[in-house]
C-alpha cells in the first residue's frame, strides 16, 4: 500500500502533466531533454516562509542575462516533495505570484520547478521556517543618499523575544542585498548604498535570518537634496560659456552641511537650461565643468540652470547672463577718402576667443558706425568680418580722425576709430554756451537701479556685488552699501541662527531680524511691509523703510529709486 507521501507525489505529477497539456496544447516532453533553449533563471521572493500560514511568493523570471520575461506568457510552477502545482502568467518586468496554502507547507527546503514553453526548465529554492519573524517598524522612510541607514528591531513573533545578538541579517533590496549582525536588544544597522541598491519609491523589502521566514519591510525612499556651490552664477555672453561648480549631498543639518559628502566620482549629472540639456560627469571632490553654447545664453533674461542626478530632487540655479565685452582688430584704420575701401577685423570677446557667426538659425551680422558712415558685413566661422566704407559716405565725413565703434547682438559696442587722408575737414558747428545758473546748496543724492549692480552717490558711481530687486511691490537693498553710504555703520549679530540682527546705528539706532517683519527704532516697534532676506550672504532691506526713518526723501520711476536729502 503506498504511504501518503507517494501518494501526494504522484497526484502532483498527474496534475502538471495535466496542466502543461492544457496549456501547451503538446504533448509534454521535458525541457532538459531539449538541446540550445535558452537558459531560465527563476528568483523567489521571499525565499524562506513560515510554516503555519499561507506563503505568497514572487517568482521574478529572467533569462541568462538577466531580460526580464515579456508581459503574458504562461507558466507552470510546481515544487513536487510539498504536492504542489500551478499555472500563473508573467506580469510586468517578469513575474508572477504564486500562494501556497498553509496546509501543503512543512518545514525543510525545497526545489520548486517552473517550465516555461522555450525554455530550459527553471528552477528555485524556498525554505520553509518553522518560526516567524517579527520586525519593528514594519514600514521605515529614509531620504536618497550615497549611504543610507535602515534601523530596524527583530524578534521571535512567538515566543516574543529578541532575535540572539550575533545572528547575521539579510537585507534584500530592490537592486541587491546587505547584510548586518543583529545587536543587543534584537537591534540591527543596515548600511546601503544608495545609488547602487536602491531608487525613489515606495518598495517592499525582505529581512532574512536564518531559521525564521522572511519578514517584510515596507521601504519609501525620499528624494535626497543637492548641495551646489556656487548657488548661483553671473556670466558675460561669449560662444562657449564654461560654468564650474560642486556637487554634494545636502545633509539632514546645518552643521553637518559644513562638511557635505560631494557626489562620487563618475556620477552622471543632467544639466538642462531652457531647451539645451547635455550630460556631464563628476570628476573628483564632486567637481563638474558645465559648457553652455552661445545658442542656449539669453542675455537679460532671468534664466535657471537645471541640475538633475538620480535619486536626487532637481536643483534650479539662478543664470544671470550679461552683455559680453567685444574686441576689434585692427581698432584704428587710416584710408584714403577718394576710393572705397574694403577691410577686414577680427572680432574676439574679453578673454580673446572667437565670437559666435549665429544664434540658431539667425546668421550674427556686426555693424561698424562712424558718424554718419554705416557699414554691415556677416560674422564668418573664423570671427572675422569684411566691411565695405564708400568713398560716398567718406566724402561726407570730410578729412580728419573720427570716433565710431562695432556692434554685435549681444556684446558692448567697441570703440573704433577712422583717419580719412586726402580729403579737406569739415568745419563743425560749436555748441551753443549754456548760461551759468546760480549753484545751489549741495545735498546727498542717492540713486539705485532695479537689476543693477552699481548704484550713485551724487552722480559718482559705486559697484556693489549684489543687485536691488523689487519683492513684492518693495524695493530691496543691500543695507552695508546704503547705510555706508549715507555715513552710518551697520553692526551685525547672527551668533544666534533663529535671531539675525542687523543694527544701523544712528541718532536713534534702527534693528531689524532677518525673516521678521518687526523692527526697533530707538525703543519703538514699527512694522514692516517687507521682510529683510539674506541673498548671497547679502542682507536685503526694504529701501523706503530705512531711507525714510534716517531722514531722507524717496522717489521712485521707471525702475530707479531716488533718495534726497538737502544738507544743512
Amino acid at each position: 500500500m503506498a504511504n501518503r507521501g507517494t501518494t501526494k507525489k504522484l497526484c502532483s505529477l498527474v496534475a502538471v502533466l495535466a496542466l502543461m497539456v492544457l496549456i501547451m496544447g503538446a504533448p509534454l516532453v521535458p525541457a532538459r531533454a531539449e538541446e540550445g533553449l535558452p537558459a531560465l533563471v527563476v528568483t523567489a521572493t521571499p525565499s524562506s516562509v513560515y510554516v503555519g500560514e499561507d506563503a505568497t511568493v514572487t517568482l521574478s523570471l529572467s533569462d541568462k542575462a538577466g531580460q526580464p520575461l515579456k508581459e503574458g506568457i504562461k507558466v507552470i510552477i510546481n515544487i513536487d516533495a510539498l504536492g504542489f502545482a500551478s499555472t500563473g502568467t508573467t506580469g510586468a518586468e517578469g513575474t508572477v505570484a504564486v500562494t501556497l496554502p498553509a496546509g501543503k507547507l512543512m518545514e525543510g527546503t525545497f526545489t520548486g520547478k517552473v517550465l516555461v514553453e522555450g525554455y530550459e526548465e527553471g528552477t528555485f529554492t524556498l525554505e520553509v521556517a518553522g518560526k516567524k519573524l517579527n520586525v519593528e517598524p514594519a514600514s521605515v522612510s529614509v531620504v536618497f543618499a550615497q549611504q543610507v541607514t535602515i534601523e530596524a528591531v527583530l524578534s521571535d513573533a512567538e515566543e516574543e523575544k529578541p532575535v540572539e545578538k550575533g545572528a547575521m541579517a539579510v537585507l534584500s533590496l530592490p537592486k541587491g542585498t546587505v547584510t548586518a549582525t543583529v545587536g543587543e536588544d534584537g537591534k540591527v544597522l543596515f548600511t546601503a548604498s544608495g545609488p547602487e541598491l536602491l531608487g525613489v519609491g515606495t518598495f517592499t523589502a525582505f529581512i532574512s535570518v536564518e531559521g525564521y521566514a522572511d519578514a517584510q519591510l515596507e521601504l519609501k525612499v525620499e528624494p535626497g537634496k543637492l548641495l551646489v556651490s556656487p548657488g548661483s552664477f553671473e556670466i558675460s555672453f561669449t560662444k562657449t560659456a564654461t560654468l564650474v561648480l560642486k556637487v554634494a549631498e545636502e545633509a539632514a543639518t546645518e552643521e553637518e552641511n559644513e562638511e557635505s559628502t560631494p557626489l562620487p566620482e563618475g556620477t552622471v549629472l543632467l544639466v538642462a537650461l531652457n531647451d539645451y540639456t547635455d550630460t556631464v560627469t563628476v570628476g573628483k571632490e564632486g567637481s563638474a565643468t558645465i559648457t553652455v553654447g552661445a545658442d542656449a545664453l539669453k542675455v537679460g533674461e532671468d534664466m535657471e540652470l537645471v541640475l538633475k542626478v538620480e535619486g536626487y530632487e532637481d536643483l534650479a540655479l539662478p543664470l544671470k547672463v550679461n552683455t559680453g565685452a567685444l574686441k576689434v582688430d585692427p581698432a584704428e584704420l587710416t584710408v584714403k577718402g577718394t576710393e572705397d575701401v574694403v577691410f577686414t577685423a577680427t572680432l574676439t570677446d574679453a578673454e580673446g576667443n572667437d565670437v559666435p557667426f549665429s544664434i540658431g538659425d539667425e546668421q550674427l551680422v556686426a555693424t561698424l558706425t562712424v558718424e554718419t558712415l554705416s557699414a554691415t558685413a556677416p560674422v564668418g566661422k573664423n570671427s572675422k568680418v569684411t566691411f565695405t566704407l564708400p568713398a560716398s559716405a567718406m566724402e561726407e565725413l570730410g578729412g580728419g580722425t573720427f570716433e565710431g565703434a562695432v556692434s554685435l547682438p549681444n556684446y558692448e559696442k567697441a570703440t573704433f576709430k577712422l583717419t580719412i587722408t586726402d580729403l579737406p575737414e569739415k568745419e563743425k558747428p560749436q555748441p551753443p554756451e549754456e548760461p551759468t545758473e546760480p549753484e545751489e546748496p549741495t545735498a546727498v543724492v542717492l540713486e539705485f537701479t532695479v537689476g543693477s549692480n552699481t548704484f550713485t552717490v551724487n552722480n559718482k558711481t559705486v559697484e556693489m556685488d549684489v543687485a536691488p530687486f523689487v519683492k513684492n511691490g518693495r524695493v530691496m537693498v543691500p543695507i552695508r552699501f546704503l547705510a555706508e553710504a549715507l555715513g552710518y555703520t551697520v553692526d551685525y549679530d547672527f551668533s544666534d541662527p533663529t535671531n539675525k540682527t542687523i543694527t544701523v546705528h544712528a541718532v536713534e539706532d534702527i534693528v531689524l531680524t532677518i525673516g521678521s517683519n518687526k523692527a526697533l527704532v530707538g525703543t519703538e516697534e514699527v512694522e514692516l511691509d517687507a521682510v529683510p532676506e539674506l541673498v548671497n550672504g547679502r542682507t536685503m532691506v526694504p529701501v523706503r523703510f530705512v531711507a525714510e526713518t534716517l531722514g531722507f526723501e524717496v522717489q521712485w520711476a521707471d525702475g530707479v529709486v531716488t533718495l534726497k536729502q538737502q544738507q544743512p
